[in-house]
């Protein structure tokens, strides 16, 4: 009779005990999105606020550093840096930074505008991840090794584009925006993530 009993017992504590896990497995998974959504939604906060500063400001310098500090503010970066092309377009120069260096600090930091990694990054939209060996990175770090560097141009949009009232879409030239992640960077970065860089991008475009 006990023997009975025990094996109507066993599957069902089985079954509760398989409940139970799922159950502590979903709780977890729930957590996981409450804090992933809430994060994603206090990016879009900083976000907004940088926006809204980029539109009520006319001093490039002081969009430039703003962009700088939310962005790092947002993403946790050790470091972001902006490279623009000199006046003959032949050579990108480090001109803002959130580290900031003296002025000696700065001179020397150069790249050819013909640099394949440059060539890439202006080429295409998007954000891409720099090679381990990239000079633009080695730069932007100051030689320390870091888990991950990103990049993604930034328009350069001249002053007849703006005829009419709204900027034409003519862009001849790009900034290049760079980034040194976090260190428990994943190797990857969020759609989300993404998609916040591409909005500044195209919303410093007013400032260079």
């Amino acid at each position: 009779r006990t023997a009975i009993t025990l094996l109507t017992l066993i599957p069902q504590l089985l079954r509760v005990k398989v409940r139970e896990s799922y159950l502590r497995i979903k709780a977890l998974e729930l957590d996981r999105k409450v804090g992933m959504l809430r994060r994603q939604e206090e990016a879009s906060w900083h976000v907004r606020m940088l926006t809204q500063e980029i539109r009520k400001s006319l001093n490039r310098h002081t969009i430039l550093y703003t962009t700088l500090v939310e962005l790092s503010k947002t993403l946790g970066l050790q470091n972001c840096a902006v490279w623009m092309p000199d006046v003959e377009k032949q050579e990108m120069n480090l001109t803002h930074e959130l580290n900031e260096r003296n002025s000696i600090g700065m001179q020397g930091h150069s790249v050819s505008i013909d640099d394949p990694e440059v060539t890439e990054i202006t080429k295409s939209k998007g954000v891409r991840l720099l090679n381990p060996d990239s000079l633009l990175g080695t730069l932007t770090t100051r030689g320390e090794l870091k888990p991950g560097v990103a990049a993604i141009r930034m328009p350069i949009l001249k002053e007849s584009d703006f005829k009419g009232g709204t900027p034409k879409t003519i862009e001849t030239c790009y900034a290049i925006l760079v980034l040194v992640l976090p260190d428990d960077f994943s190797g990857d970065l969020s759609s989300h993530e993404r998609e916040i860089l591409e909005v500044v991008a195209d919303q410093v475009a007013v400032a260079l």
